[in-house]
């Protein structure tokens, strides 16, 4: 049996496998893999896309949950914009219809979906994740966000969030916060980088997520 997940992780390790031993971590693919995984299953149903393989994977973070459902929103919008006729035979897909397929409410979904299992059982680093989010969106395009423990506990008091609970768990709640970033690290959500002012900065490992994910936050 072949189990396909679009997270590494969940936080706890309660489950119906938890007789299995250890928690199975499932990385993203490999570029390489999730260029031939997409590329592969759809031209096997006449669909070539080898012109656009390399940038379909890294928009879908190489994560099979989100490279299946691409696959299957530009299936449907293939046959809404060629003949039946023609779906049986060779389709070249346009750039066009890249960008469009990727502006599917379902795929936008399902990237939120993705991310936010990894805080399944983890209130704590979701809320954290979230004002991560929010702070990143103020910055000026392409810019870490630099001083980041400090910066993601102004944002939670500046949206009337109550702390408490961050005291409660670490006497400093700037080391919490710490500690809930090497998490995300870990976890391939983040990369660490060196600032120009404050030492670590921090991105988003894929940045053109950021706009996906900050659609529907409610700190």
């Amino acid at each position: 049996r072949i189990i396909l997940s679009g997270y590494r992780e969940t936080h706890r390790r309660e489950g119906v496998w938890a007789n299995a031993g250890d928690v199975l971590r499932l990385s993203p693919l490999q570029p390489e893999e999730a260029i031939n995984f997409i590329q592969g299953a759809l031209a096997r149903l006449g669909v070539d896309i080898t012109e656009h393989a390399s940038f379909i994977a890294r928009r879908c973070g190489f994560q099979p949950a989100i490279l299946i459902r691409f696959g299957q929103s530009l299936l449907a919008r293939l046959k809404t914009l060629r003949s039946p006729q023609r779906l049986g035979e060779y389709i070249a897909v346009s750039a066009d219809d890249v960008s469009n397929t990727f502006k599917d409410a379902a795929i936008l979904e399902e990237i939120r979906t993705v991310v936010s299992n990894n805080f399944q059982g983890n209130r704590q680093g979701g809320v954290i994740f979230d004002a991560l989010l929010l702070a990143m969106q103020e910055l000026p395009p392409g810019f870490p966000l630099e001083n980041a423990p400090q910066r993601i506990l102004d944002k939670l008091k500046h949206n009337g969030t109550d702390t408490d609970w961050l005291s409660r768990i670490d006497p400093n709640p700037e080391e919490e916060i710490k500690r809930h970033l090497r998490d995300f690290i870990e976890r391939e959500l983040l990369i660490e980088e060196s600032g120009l002012n404050w030492g670590e900065a921090y991105r988003l490992k894929f940045p053109h997520y950021l706009p996906v994910l900050t659609q529907q936050i409610d700190l």
